[in-house]
């Protein structure tokens, strides 16, 4: 289908349809378990070709983006029975950030905006719109930076191409909420 300006159009694509037919359409459509199937295929190979795989050694932690830090902490400090394990200002981040941890090595982690620190425009965001809620999920993954460039050479899109200082001493980055349509992950190298 041509436009007024002359361009080749939007396609919509099929599954099975060679990916050339698709060359003369300026725009292509996918449906989305076709979109799926396809963002599947570029982050299952984004890893390199040893493996073709992204090797989360497991879920880091679970985040909820919090208004009231201290509120929040004694109501989990109240259902889980157990204190709060750990507390911290990311500076680089302009967070306030704690973790509760589990037996299988995962947590849940709040994170709020930091007033002291000029606060976190994406968490003000997010609360402003939604109020406190689950904000991200974490894989916990090896050699960071390496994953990031092999996933940026495939087209993923990355709010961070290369790893950032983040709680716990780890370094962090974060794919793009579109890739996992509207779900923000996070990626975490833990310190040493």
């Amino acid at each position: 289908m041509n436009n007024e300006k002359g361009t080749k159009g939007t396609r919509i694509w099929t599954e099975g349809e060679p990916e050339a037919a698709l060359a003369e359409a300026d725009t292509v459509q996918l449906p989305k378990a076709s979109y799926l199937k396809l963002l599947h295929a570029q982050v299952s190979h984004a890893n390199g070709p040893e493996d073709g795989h992204i090797r989360a050694t497991g879920l880091d932690h679970t985040a909820l983006c919090v208004k009231d830090m201290d509120a929040t902490i004694a109501l989990f400090e109240e259902l889980l029975g157990t204190k709060v394990a750990h507390r911290e200002v990311v500076t680089s981040q302009k967070v306030t950030a704690a973790f509760f941890d589990f037996p299988n090595g995962a947590s849940l982690e709040l994170v709020s905006p930091e007033p002291s620190l000029g606060g976190n425009a994406g968490l003000e965001k997010f609360l402003a719109k939604r109020g406190d809620g689950l904000h991200h999920l974490a894989l916990r993954v090896e050699n960071l930076d390496s994953l990031l460039q092999r996933l940026a050479a495939r087209g993923v899109a990355l709010i961070d191409p290369i790893s950032r200082p983040g709680a716990r001493g780890h370094k962090v980055a974060f794919l793009h909420p579109k890739v996992l349509n509207g779900t923000l992950l996070e990626l975490v190298e833990a310190g040493h």
